[in-house]
């Protein structure tokens, strides 16, 4: 019988898991580790893919202003931005507010 693949859930999860455990076992602990969730986004274009490298690259630096940190500064710049890409895991009314003007 042909053994089926893990979908990316199951990948994310697990190495959520293992990396969370070794941590531990090393005596570090944090109250949050990792995000609570991902999100899956289709890359249509090689504009779109390079987009999606500068937003990786740039992220540390952007901790400040991301809408995954709980002590969020709000940045119109960085929501003009980076917004397309934040907001698809965001609600309809929170992707509303972030759209450029």
């Amino acid at each position: 019988m042909p053994v089926s693949k893990p979908s990316l859930g199951v990948i994310v999860r697990s190495f959520k898991s293992a990396t969370t455990k070794q941590v531990h076992e090393l005596g570090g602990h944090a109250d949050r580790l990792w995000q609570p969730n991902y999100y899956e986004r289709v890359v249509r274009n090689e504009q779109e893919l390079n987009r999606i490298r500068q937003y990786i690259i740039s992220n540390p630096e952007n901790w400040l202003l991301d809408y995954e940190n709980p002590n969020r500064e709000d940045d119109e710049q960085y929501r003009r931005v980076w917004g397309w890409l934040e907001s698809s895991g965001l609600s309809a009314q929170h992707a509303a507010r972030l759209r450029p003007t």
